[in-house]
Protein backbone atom coordinates (compact mmCIF):
# COMPACT_ATOMS: atom_id res chain seq x y z
CA UNK A 1 0.00 0.00 0.00
CA UNK A 2 1.64 3.46 -1.04
CA UNK A 3 1.25 6.13 1.65
CA UNK A 4 2.22 9.94 1.65
CA UNK A 5 5.58 11.53 2.97
CA UNK A 6 3.87 13.39 5.29
CA UNK A 7 5.71 16.66 5.90
CA UNK A 8 4.64 19.58 7.88
CA UNK A 9 5.23 22.40 5.07
CA UNK A 10 3.08 24.05 2.49
CA UNK A 11 5.62 23.59 0.42
CA UNK A 12 5.47 19.69 -0.62
CA UNK A 13 2.68 18.58 -3.08
CA UNK A 14 0.95 15.38 -2.63
CA UNK A 15 -0.14 12.21 -4.44
CA UNK A 16 -1.40 9.20 -2.97
CA UNK A 17 0.62 6.77 -5.93
CA UNK A 18 3.50 8.34 -8.02
CA UNK A 19 2.26 9.59 -10.92
CA UNK A 20 5.53 10.83 -12.57
CA UNK A 21 4.96 13.12 -16.11
CA UNK A 22 5.68 11.04 -19.29
CA UNK A 23 8.42 14.15 -19.08
CA UNK A 24 10.36 12.11 -16.26
CA UNK A 25 10.79 9.04 -18.24
CA UNK A 26 13.44 9.29 -20.31
CA UNK A 27 14.61 6.41 -22.51
CA UNK A 28 18.14 6.12 -23.45
CA UNK A 29 19.91 3.26 -25.93
CA UNK A 30 23.09 1.45 -26.09
CA UNK A 31 24.00 -0.88 -29.12
CA UNK A 32 25.01 -4.01 -29.13
CA UNK A 33 28.39 -4.46 -30.87
CA UNK A 34 27.91 -7.51 -32.43
CA UNK A 35 25.23 -6.95 -35.26
CA UNK A 36 22.17 -9.04 -35.69
CA UNK A 37 23.11 -10.16 -32.15
CA UNK A 38 19.68 -11.73 -31.41
CA UNK A 39 19.43 -10.63 -27.64
CA UNK A 40 16.90 -11.76 -25.93
CA UNK A 41 17.15 -11.83 -21.93
CA UNK A 42 18.43 -9.43 -19.24
CA UNK A 43 19.35 -9.87 -15.70
CA UNK A 44 20.68 -8.32 -13.09
CA UNK A 45 24.11 -9.72 -12.11
CA UNK A 46 25.94 -9.87 -8.05
CA UNK A 47 28.61 -7.54 -9.82
CA UNK A 48 25.35 -4.81 -9.87
CA UNK A 49 25.99 -4.95 -14.13
CA UNK A 50 23.14 -5.96 -16.29
CA UNK A 51 23.92 -9.50 -17.97
CA UNK A 52 22.19 -10.23 -21.60
CA UNK A 53 21.93 -12.76 -23.97
CA UNK A 54 22.29 -12.59 -27.14
CA UNK A 55 20.88 -15.89 -29.04
CA UNK A 56 21.70 -15.49 -32.62
CA UNK A 57 25.45 -14.85 -32.01
CA UNK A 58 25.83 -17.15 -29.46
CA UNK A 59 27.00 -14.54 -26.56
CA UNK A 60 26.29 -12.87 -23.54
CA UNK A 61 26.85 -9.45 -22.86
CA UNK A 62 27.55 -7.63 -20.12
CA UNK A 63 26.24 -3.71 -19.64
CA UNK A 64 27.78 -1.30 -16.92
CA UNK A 65 25.50 1.45 -15.77
CA UNK A 66 26.95 3.87 -17.56
CA UNK A 67 25.97 1.90 -21.12
CA UNK A 68 29.65 0.23 -21.55
CA UNK A 69 29.14 -2.97 -23.24
CA UNK A 70 31.56 -6.24 -23.42
CA UNK A 71 30.84 -9.47 -24.92
CA UNK A 72 31.43 -13.08 -23.70
CA UNK A 73 31.38 -15.74 -26.99
CA UNK A 74 29.74 -19.17 -26.02
CA UNK A 75 30.37 -22.06 -28.50
CA UNK A 76 28.55 -21.81 -31.81
CA UNK A 77 25.13 -23.06 -31.27
CA UNK A 78 24.89 -22.11 -27.47
CA UNK A 79 21.74 -19.81 -28.52
CA UNK A 80 21.41 -18.53 -25.03
CA UNK A 81 17.95 -17.23 -23.86
CA UNK A 82 16.43 -16.03 -20.32
CA UNK A 83 19.40 -15.37 -17.89
CA UNK A 84 19.25 -14.69 -14.35
CA UNK A 85 21.33 -14.44 -11.25
CA UNK A 86 21.68 -17.93 -9.94
CA UNK A 87 22.42 -18.56 -5.60
CA UNK A 88 26.05 -18.94 -6.35
CA UNK A 89 26.74 -15.58 -7.17
CA UNK A 90 27.03 -17.08 -10.92
CA UNK A 91 25.07 -15.77 -13.82
CA UNK A 92 22.34 -18.77 -15.45
CA UNK A 93 20.82 -18.82 -18.68
CA UNK A 94 18.60 -21.37 -20.63
CA UNK A 95 19.50 -22.72 -24.13
CA UNK A 96 16.48 -22.52 -26.64
CA UNK A 97 17.78 -25.27 -28.84
CA UNK A 98 19.73 -27.54 -26.89
CA UNK A 99 19.31 -29.71 -24.07
CA UNK A 100 21.12 -27.61 -21.68
CA UNK A 101 21.37 -24.77 -19.78
CA UNK A 102 24.77 -22.22 -18.88
CA UNK A 103 26.69 -20.69 -16.28
CA UNK A 104 28.84 -17.82 -16.59
CA UNK A 105 31.07 -16.83 -13.95
CA UNK A 106 30.79 -13.35 -13.07
CA UNK A 107 34.40 -12.67 -12.12
CA UNK A 108 36.27 -14.74 -14.52
CA UNK A 109 33.74 -15.48 -17.63
CA UNK A 110 34.00 -19.13 -17.27
CA UNK A 111 31.61 -21.06 -19.29
CA UNK A 112 29.83 -24.31 -17.88
CA UNK A 113 26.65 -26.28 -19.09
CA UNK A 114 24.50 -29.07 -17.77
CA UNK A 115 23.25 -31.27 -19.75
CA UNK A 116 19.21 -31.67 -18.91
CA UNK A 117 18.08 -35.45 -17.80
CA UNK A 118 16.02 -35.54 -21.28
CA UNK A 119 17.87 -34.85 -24.35
CA UNK A 120 14.97 -34.35 -26.57
CA UNK A 121 14.34 -30.74 -24.51
CA UNK A 122 15.38 -27.58 -24.34
CA UNK A 123 14.90 -25.18 -21.99
CA UNK A 124 12.94 -21.05 -21.61
CA UNK A 125 12.72 -19.09 -18.14
CA UNK A 126 15.14 -19.52 -15.93
CA UNK A 127 15.17 -18.64 -12.20
CA UNK A 128 16.61 -18.73 -8.58
CA UNK A 129 14.72 -20.55 -6.27
CA UNK A 130 14.29 -20.57 -2.44
CA UNK A 131 16.10 -24.33 -1.94
CA UNK A 132 19.49 -22.56 -3.59
CA UNK A 133 18.94 -24.35 -6.52
CA UNK A 134 18.25 -22.85 -10.16
CA UNK A 135 14.71 -23.44 -11.95
CA UNK A 136 14.28 -23.99 -15.47
CA UNK A 137 11.36 -24.27 -17.90
CA UNK A 138 11.84 -27.36 -19.82
CA UNK A 139 10.31 -26.37 -23.47
CA UNK A 140 9.91 -28.28 -25.36
CA UNK A 141 9.94 -31.12 -22.92
CA UNK A 142 6.42 -29.73 -20.74
CA UNK A 143 8.77 -29.88 -17.77
CA UNK A 144 9.97 -27.85 -14.98
CA UNK A 145 13.69 -28.72 -14.28
CA UNK A 146 16.05 -28.46 -10.91
CA UNK A 147 19.51 -28.04 -10.36
CA UNK A 148 20.86 -29.57 -7.36
CA UNK A 149 21.47 -33.14 -6.14
CA UNK A 150 22.31 -34.36 -9.57
CA UNK A 151 19.30 -32.43 -10.76
CA UNK A 152 15.80 -33.09 -11.28
CA UNK A 153 12.66 -32.69 -13.80
CA UNK A 154 9.09 -32.47 -12.65
CA UNK A 155 6.27 -33.33 -16.02
CA UNK A 156 3.56 -30.42 -15.61
CA UNK A 157 -0.19 -31.69 -15.46
CA UNK A 158 -1.59 -30.38 -18.68
CA UNK A 159 -0.21 -31.40 -21.88
CA UNK A 160 1.28 -29.04 -24.25
CA UNK A 161 1.40 -26.77 -21.58
CA UNK A 162 4.55 -25.03 -22.65
CA UNK A 163 6.44 -23.63 -19.45
CA UNK A 164 7.41 -19.97 -20.29
CA UNK A 165 8.26 -17.94 -17.38
CA UNK A 166 9.39 -19.19 -13.56
CA UNK A 167 9.99 -16.95 -10.27
CA UNK A 168 10.34 -17.39 -6.90
CA UNK A 169 7.06 -16.58 -4.73
CA UNK A 170 6.58 -15.01 -1.60
CA UNK A 171 5.04 -18.21 -0.21
CA UNK A 172 8.30 -20.40 -0.76
CA UNK A 173 7.35 -22.03 -4.02
CA UNK A 174 7.62 -21.43 -7.84
CA UNK A 175 5.56 -20.02 -9.94
CA UNK A 176 5.03 -20.51 -13.54
CA UNK A 177 3.14 -19.57 -16.60
CA UNK A 178 2.06 -21.88 -19.09
CA UNK A 179 1.68 -19.81 -22.88
CA UNK A 180 -0.56 -23.17 -24.29
CA UNK A 181 -2.23 -24.85 -21.33
CA UNK A 182 -3.35 -21.66 -20.43
CA UNK A 183 -2.29 -21.91 -16.31
CA UNK A 184 -0.02 -20.61 -13.76
CA UNK A 185 1.62 -23.25 -11.94
CA UNK A 186 2.95 -23.60 -8.56
CA UNK A 187 5.49 -25.71 -8.00
CA UNK A 188 6.86 -26.66 -4.20
CA UNK A 189 10.91 -27.06 -4.26
CA UNK A 190 9.72 -31.46 -3.42
CA UNK A 191 8.27 -30.84 -6.95
CA UNK A 192 4.47 -31.00 -6.26
CA UNK A 193 2.42 -29.03 -8.79
CA UNK A 194 -0.81 -27.39 -8.95
CA UNK A 195 -2.13 -25.40 -11.40
CA UNK A 196 -4.85 -22.47 -11.70
CA UNK A 197 -6.97 -22.22 -15.10
CA UNK A 198 -6.38 -17.98 -16.53
CA UNK A 199 -9.85 -16.49 -16.86
CA UNK A 200 -9.33 -15.35 -20.52
CA UNK A 201 -8.92 -18.36 -23.12
CA UNK A 202 -5.75 -18.63 -25.05
CA UNK A 203 -4.13 -15.86 -23.13
CA UNK A 204 -0.46 -16.88 -23.78
CA UNK A 205 0.82 -16.52 -20.74
CA UNK A 206 4.61 -15.34 -20.64
CA UNK A 207 6.50 -13.69 -18.26
CA UNK A 208 5.99 -13.46 -14.27
CA UNK A 209 7.80 -12.24 -10.95
CA UNK A 210 6.86 -11.11 -7.60
CA UNK A 211 5.60 -7.48 -7.43
CA UNK A 212 3.57 -5.06 -5.81
CA UNK A 213 1.16 -6.62 -2.73
CA UNK A 214 3.27 -10.00 -2.43
CA UNK A 215 1.64 -11.18 -5.43
CA UNK A 216 2.59 -12.88 -8.35
CA UNK A 217 2.20 -10.54 -11.44
CA UNK A 218 2.33 -12.47 -15.16
CA UNK A 219 1.65 -10.74 -19.09
CA UNK A 220 -0.45 -12.63 -21.30
CA UNK A 221 0.73 -12.09 -24.79
CA UNK A 222 -2.03 -13.28 -26.56
CA UNK A 223 -4.87 -11.65 -24.70
CA UNK A 224 -3.08 -8.65 -23.68
CA UNK A 225 -3.27 -8.19 -20.05
CA UNK A 226 -1.43 -8.16 -17.13
CA UNK A 227 -2.50 -11.19 -14.55
CA UNK A 228 -1.81 -10.93 -10.60
CA UNK A 229 -2.44 -14.25 -8.91
CA UNK A 230 -2.29 -14.54 -4.98
CA UNK A 231 -0.26 -17.25 -3.33
CA UNK A 232 -4.24 -18.91 -2.67
CA UNK A 233 -4.58 -19.06 -6.88
CA UNK A 234 -6.72 -16.54 -6.83
CA UNK A 235 -6.41 -14.14 -10.38
CA UNK A 236 -7.21 -10.70 -11.21
CA UNK A 237 -7.09 -9.54 -14.96
CA UNK A 238 -5.97 -5.57 -16.01
CA UNK A 239 -6.44 -4.76 -19.44
CA UNK A 240 -3.08 -3.47 -21.33
CA UNK A 241 -2.94 -1.83 -25.15
CA UNK A 242 -0.92 -5.11 -25.91
CA UNK A 243 0.84 -7.75 -24.87
CA UNK A 244 4.44 -9.10 -24.49
CA UNK A 245 6.91 -11.02 -23.16
CA UNK A 246 8.21 -9.01 -19.56
CA UNK A 247 6.84 -8.07 -16.82
CA UNK A 248 8.26 -6.47 -13.58
CA UNK A 249 7.83 -4.67 -10.13
CA UNK A 250 9.35 -0.98 -10.43
CA UNK A 251 11.48 0.89 -7.55
CA UNK A 252 8.19 3.28 -7.83
CA UNK A 253 5.69 0.85 -6.69
CA UNK A 254 4.13 -0.03 -10.49
CA UNK A 255 4.70 -2.66 -12.82
CA UNK A 256 6.57 -2.60 -15.50
CA UNK A 257 6.29 -4.43 -18.92
CA UNK A 258 7.57 -4.49 -22.70
CA UNK A 259 4.87 -4.49 -25.18
CA UNK A 260 4.93 -6.15 -28.86
CA UNK A 261 3.72 -2.75 -30.19
CA UNK A 262 7.16 -1.57 -29.82
CA UNK A 263 6.34 0.32 -26.59
CA UNK A 264 7.78 0.57 -22.47
CA UNK A 265 4.10 0.23 -20.59
CA UNK A 266 3.97 0.66 -16.90
CA UNK A 267 0.81 -0.07 -14.52
CA UNK A 268 -0.35 0.97 -11.29
CA UNK A 269 -1.10 -1.85 -8.56
CA UNK A 270 -4.70 -0.73 -9.40
CA UNK A 271 -4.37 -1.36 -12.95
CA UNK A 272 -3.82 2.53 -14.61
CA UNK A 273 -1.48 2.40 -17.50
CA UNK A 274 0.80 5.19 -19.02
CA UNK A 275 3.17 3.81 -22.42
CA UNK A 276 6.45 5.20 -23.49
CA UNK A 277 6.62 4.79 -26.83
CA UNK A 278 9.71 3.52 -28.60
CA UNK A 279 11.40 3.52 -32.29
CA UNK A 280 9.84 1.71 -34.56
CA UNK A 281 10.83 -2.24 -35.09
CA UNK A 282 12.70 -1.99 -32.00
CA UNK A 283 10.50 -5.57 -30.45
CA UNK A 284 11.49 -5.08 -26.69
CA UNK A 285 11.99 -8.16 -24.94
CA UNK A 286 13.72 -8.92 -22.14
CA UNK A 287 13.25 -6.72 -19.47
CA UNK A 288 15.14 -6.35 -15.84
CA UNK A 289 15.25 -3.56 -12.64
CA UNK A 290 18.71 -2.38 -12.68
CA UNK A 291 20.54 -1.75 -9.40
CA UNK A 292 20.52 1.90 -10.41
CA UNK A 293 16.36 2.25 -10.06
CA UNK A 294 15.58 2.45 -13.70
CA UNK A 295 14.57 -0.50 -15.85
CA UNK A 296 16.74 -1.74 -18.67
CA UNK A 297 15.70 -4.13 -21.28
CA UNK A 298 16.75 -5.47 -24.76
CA UNK A 299 15.51 -4.48 -28.79
CA UNK A 300 15.29 -7.91 -30.02
CA UNK A 301 14.77 -5.76 -33.46
CA UNK A 302 17.16 -3.07 -33.57
CA UNK A 303 19.65 -4.55 -31.44
CA UNK A 304 20.36 -2.71 -28.44
CA UNK A 305 19.69 -2.29 -24.77
CA UNK A 306 17.44 0.19 -23.13
CA UNK A 307 17.28 2.06 -20.42
CA UNK A 308 13.94 3.92 -18.80
CA UNK A 309 14.74 6.21 -16.03
CA UNK A 310 11.88 6.05 -13.15
CA UNK A 311 13.80 8.04 -11.06
CA UNK A 312 17.57 7.95 -10.70
CA UNK A 313 18.72 6.57 -7.52
CA UNK A 314 19.83 9.66 -5.56
CA UNK A 315 21.08 7.72 -2.41
CA UNK A 316 20.40 5.24 0.28
CA UNK A 317 19.78 6.29 3.69
CA UNK A 318 21.12 3.21 5.82
CA UNK A 319 18.82 3.77 8.87
CA UNK A 320 15.63 5.41 9.59
CA UNK A 321 14.15 4.85 13.06
CA UNK A 322 11.66 6.36 15.38
CA UNK A 323 11.65 3.44 18.31
CA UNK A 324 12.08 3.48 22.04
CA UNK A 325 15.76 2.33 22.91
CA UNK A 326 17.60 1.09 26.05
CA UNK A 327 17.36 3.57 29.59
CA UNK A 328 14.47 5.72 28.35
CA UNK A 329 15.86 6.81 25.13
CA UNK A 330 13.59 6.91 21.82
CA UNK A 331 15.55 7.62 18.55
CA UNK A 332 14.00 9.59 15.85
CA UNK A 333 15.21 10.97 12.07
CA UNK A 334 14.58 14.00 11.14
CA UNK A 335 14.97 14.93 7.43
CA UNK A 336 15.26 18.40 5.74
CA UNK A 337 15.20 18.38 1.55
CA UNK A 338 16.39 21.42 -0.17
CA UNK A 339 15.69 22.54 -3.98
CA UNK A 340 19.08 24.20 -5.09
CA UNK A 341 18.19 25.44 -8.60
CA UNK A 342 15.40 28.10 -9.91
CA UNK A 343 13.53 24.94 -11.44
CA UNK A 344 11.35 22.62 -9.79
CA UNK A 345 12.33 19.19 -8.07
CA UNK A 346 10.36 16.60 -7.64
CA UNK A 347 10.81 12.49 -6.58
CA UNK A 348 9.85 9.95 -4.67
CA UNK A 349 11.17 7.38 -1.49
CA UNK A 350 10.91 4.17 -0.81
CA UNK A 351 11.06 2.41 2.75
CA UNK A 352 12.62 -1.07 3.42
CA UNK A 353 11.98 -2.58 6.58
CA UNK A 354 14.48 -3.97 9.24
CA UNK A 355 15.05 -7.69 9.41
CA UNK A 356 13.65 -8.35 5.74
CA UNK A 357 14.46 -8.26 1.78
CA UNK A 358 12.44 -4.93 0.13
CA UNK A 359 10.73 -5.49 -2.48
CA UNK A 360 8.18 -3.43 -5.02
CA UNK A 361 5.96 -3.95 -2.20
CA UNK A 362 7.25 -1.57 -0.07
CA UNK A 363 5.77 1.79 0.82
CA UNK A 364 6.29 4.25 -1.44
CA UNK A 365 5.86 8.40 -1.37
CA UNK A 366 6.46 11.02 -3.60
CA UNK A 367 7.24 14.56 -3.16
CA UNK A 368 7.85 17.79 -4.90
CA UNK A 369 9.86 21.30 -4.47
CA UNK A 370 9.39 24.66 -6.11
CA UNK A 371 12.76 26.89 -6.79
CA UNK A 372 15.15 27.37 -3.71
CA UNK A 373 12.07 25.57 -1.65
CA UNK A 374 13.07 23.64 1.70
CA UNK A 375 10.82 21.00 3.38
CA UNK A 376 11.22 19.53 6.71
CA UNK A 377 9.73 16.87 8.64
CA UNK A 378 11.44 16.08 12.64
CA UNK A 379 10.09 12.23 12.70
CA UNK A 380 9.91 10.78 9.24
CA UNK A 381 7.81 7.61 10.11
CA UNK A 382 5.55 8.32 12.00
CA UNK A 383 4.71 11.02 9.14
CA UNK A 384 4.22 7.48 7.13
CA UNK A 385 2.40 5.96 10.16
CA UNK A 386 5.54 4.08 10.13
CA UNK A 387 7.62 3.12 13.58
CA UNK A 388 9.90 0.83 14.25
CA UNK A 389 13.29 0.28 12.13
CA UNK A 390 13.69 0.83 8.42
CA UNK A 391 16.36 1.90 5.77
CA UNK A 392 15.21 4.54 2.64
CA UNK A 393 15.93 5.24 -1.00
CA UNK A 394 15.55 8.66 -2.66
CA UNK A 395 14.94 8.89 -6.35
CA UNK A 396 14.95 11.80 -8.32
CA UNK A 397 12.79 12.08 -11.21
CA UNK A 398 12.97 15.66 -12.73
CA UNK A 399 15.43 18.28 -11.40
CA UNK A 400 18.83 18.95 -9.77
CA UNK A 401 20.12 16.78 -7.29
CA UNK A 402 19.13 18.09 -3.67
CA UNK A 403 20.70 19.08 -0.35
CA UNK A 404 19.70 16.43 2.75
CA UNK A 405 20.07 16.50 5.30
CA UNK A 406 19.31 13.71 7.53
CA UNK A 407 19.61 13.21 11.39
CA UNK A 408 19.22 10.47 13.73
CA UNK A 409 18.83 11.48 17.75
CA UNK A 410 17.68 10.79 21.13
CA UNK A 411 14.69 12.70 21.69
CA UNK A 412 14.86 13.25 25.65
CA UNK A 413 11.97 16.07 25.62
CA UNK A 414 12.99 19.49 28.38
CA UNK A 415 16.13 17.88 27.99
CA UNK A 416 16.90 18.33 24.49
CA UNK A 417 18.05 15.78 21.84
CA UNK A 418 21.70 14.34 21.05
CA UNK A 419 22.64 12.55 17.69
CA UNK A 420 24.35 12.76 14.47
CA UNK A 421 23.79 13.44 10.91
CA UNK A 422 23.66 10.79 8.42
CA UNK A 423 24.25 11.12 5.04
CA UNK A 424 22.64 9.96 1.96
CA UNK A 425 24.58 6.60 0.59
CA UNK A 426 25.38 6.68 -2.80
CA UNK A 427 25.82 3.82 -5.10
CA UNK A 428 29.82 3.88 -5.63
CA UNK A 429 30.20 4.50 -1.76
CA UNK A 430 28.73 1.06 -1.18
CA UNK A 431 31.68 -2.38 -0.37
CA UNK A 432 31.81 -4.30 -4.32
CA UNK A 433 32.88 -8.17 -4.76
CA UNK A 434 36.85 -8.61 -3.71
CA UNK A 435 36.99 -5.28 -1.50
CA UNK A 436 37.48 -5.39 2.09
CA UNK A 437 36.22 -2.30 5.29
CA UNK A 438 36.79 -2.15 8.82
CA UNK A 439 34.98 -1.59 11.58
CA UNK A 440 35.77 -0.48 15.12
CA UNK A 441 33.84 -1.40 18.30
CA UNK A 442 33.71 1.59 21.23
CA UNK A 443 36.72 2.31 23.30
CA UNK A 444 34.61 0.70 26.53
CA UNK A 445 32.05 -1.21 26.35
CA UNK A 446 30.42 -0.89 29.54
CA UNK A 447 29.67 2.47 28.75
CA UNK A 448 28.50 2.54 25.05
CA UNK A 449 26.42 -0.35 23.40
CA UNK A 450 27.41 -1.00 19.90
CA UNK A 451 24.94 -2.21 17.01
CA UNK A 452 25.88 -3.36 13.67
CA UNK A 453 23.95 -2.56 10.41
CA UNK A 454 23.72 -3.86 7.13
CA UNK A 455 22.22 -2.62 3.61
CA UNK A 456 22.41 -4.51 0.62
CA UNK A 457 21.11 -3.59 -3.32
CA UNK A 458 19.85 -4.88 -6.18
CA UNK A 459 21.51 -8.44 -6.12
CA UNK A 460 21.98 -8.65 -1.96
CA UNK A 461 25.34 -10.09 -0.81
CA UNK A 462 27.66 -12.69 1.30
CA UNK A 463 30.60 -11.67 3.61
CA UNK A 464 33.07 -13.38 6.03
CA UNK A 465 33.95 -10.81 8.91
CA UNK A 466 37.44 -11.86 10.93
CA UNK A 467 37.38 -10.36 14.32
CA UNK A 468 40.43 -9.44 16.09
CA UNK A 469 40.93 -7.70 19.77
CA UNK A 470 43.04 -5.11 20.10
CA UNK A 471 46.54 -6.74 19.95
CA UNK A 472 45.05 -8.13 16.66
CA UNK A 473 44.85 -11.95 17.76
CA UNK A 474 41.86 -13.31 15.51
CA UNK A 475 38.58 -14.20 17.74
CA UNK A 476 36.43 -15.53 15.24
CA UNK A 477 35.66 -15.62 11.87
CA UNK A 478 31.75 -15.70 10.75
CA UNK A 479 30.29 -15.54 7.26
CA UNK A 480 27.17 -14.13 6.49
CA UNK A 481 24.77 -14.00 3.57
CA UNK A 482 22.03 -11.27 2.68
CA UNK A 483 19.23 -10.92 -0.08
CA UNK A 484 18.80 -7.87 -2.38
CA UNK A 485 17.53 -4.59 -0.89
CA UNK A 486 18.05 -6.34 2.53
CA UNK A 487 18.24 -4.35 5.71
CA UNK A 488 18.95 -5.21 9.50
CA UNK A 489 20.62 -3.33 12.50
CA UNK A 490 20.99 -5.37 15.28
CA UNK A 491 23.43 -5.80 18.58
CA UNK A 492 26.87 -6.90 17.57
CA UNK A 493 26.85 -9.95 19.62
CA UNK A 494 23.84 -10.86 17.32
CA UNK A 495 25.67 -9.85 14.52
CA UNK A 496 28.72 -12.29 15.11
CA UNK A 497 27.17 -14.91 17.87
CA UNK A 498 29.41 -14.21 20.42
CA UNK A 499 30.18 -11.00 22.88
CA UNK A 500 32.70 -8.51 20.76
CA UNK A 501 35.19 -6.67 22.95
CA UNK A 502 36.22 -2.93 23.48
CA UNK A 503 38.62 -1.57 21.04
CA UNK A 504 38.04 -4.62 18.53
CA UNK A 505 38.42 -4.54 14.96
CA UNK A 506 36.03 -6.10 12.02
CA UNK A 507 37.57 -7.54 8.73
CA UNK A 508 34.65 -7.30 6.22
CA UNK A 509 35.33 -9.18 3.17
CA UNK A 510 32.91 -8.69 0.63
CA UNK A 511 32.97 -12.39 -0.96
CA UNK A 512 29.68 -11.48 -3.61
CA UNK A 513 27.28 -8.61 -4.73
CA UNK A 514 27.50 -5.06 -3.03
CA UNK A 515 26.24 -3.72 0.61
CA UNK A 516 26.66 -0.81 3.05
CA UNK A 517 28.20 -2.13 6.32
CA UNK A 518 28.12 0.72 9.66
CA UNK A 519 28.52 0.47 13.32
CA UNK A 520 26.24 2.74 15.84
CA UNK A 521 26.93 2.81 19.35
CA UNK A 522 25.39 4.92 22.07
CA UNK A 523 26.45 6.46 25.17
CA UNK A 524 24.63 4.30 28.38
CA UNK A 525 24.77 7.34 31.05
CA UNK A 526 23.63 10.35 28.26
CA UNK A 527 21.93 8.11 25.39
CA UNK A 528 23.92 10.25 22.72
CA UNK A 529 24.29 8.50 19.43
CA UNK A 530 26.59 8.24 16.98
CA UNK A 531 27.65 6.08 13.77
CA UNK A 532 30.25 5.02 11.25
CA UNK A 533 30.59 3.61 7.84
CA UNK A 534 33.15 0.69 7.19
CA UNK A 535 36.41 2.22 6.20
CA UNK A 536 36.98 0.73 2.64
CA UNK A 537 40.88 -0.73 3.21
CA UNK A 538 41.39 -2.25 -0.40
Amino acid sequence: MKGQWRFLTVLLAFAGAFAATSSAQVITEFPIPTANSGAIGIGVGPDDNLWFTEQTASKIGIIRLGGRITEISLPAGTAPTRIHAGPDGAMWFSENTRPFIGRVDVNTGAFTEFGLLNAANATRGINSGPDGNVWFCENPGNRIGRTGGGGASFAIPTANGAPAGIAAGPDGNMWFTEFTGNDIGRITTAGATTEFPIPTPNAGASGISSGPGGYLWFIEKTASKIGRITTAGVITEFPVPSGGNGVVGGADGNLWFVEDSDKIGRMTPSGAVTEFPLPPGSAPDGLAAGPDGNLWFVENGTNKIGRITIGALFGSVPVIISAPGAGGSFFKTSAQVNNPSDGGLSGFVVFHPGGASGSSGDMASNFSLGPRQTLSVPDILPSNNLSGVYSMDVYITSGPLPVTVFRVYNDAGAAGTTGFDEDAIQLTDALFTGQHAVLVSPIDSAKFRYNIGVRTFMTGAAITVTVRDATGAVKGVVTKSYPAFFFQQGSAADFLGFPLDANSSLDIAVDVGSLVVYGADADNTTQDPSAHLAKRTQ
